[in-house]
């Protein structure tokens, strides 16, 4: 899994290489947020 903050330098080459990934995006509210997309999975 790669974890990253800019889609274009960590989101898109992880994804290329088949990697499960997870964008951080500056909207996000903590880590509640972060979880509650991570249990949806």
């Amino acid at each position: 899994m790669m974890i990253g903050d800019d889609y274009e330098q960590d989101i898109v080459p992880a994804a290329a290489l088949g990697l499960r990934t997870f964008w951080v995006r500056r909207e996000c509210y903590g880590l509640n947020d972060a979880l509650t997309v991570l249990n949806g999975w």
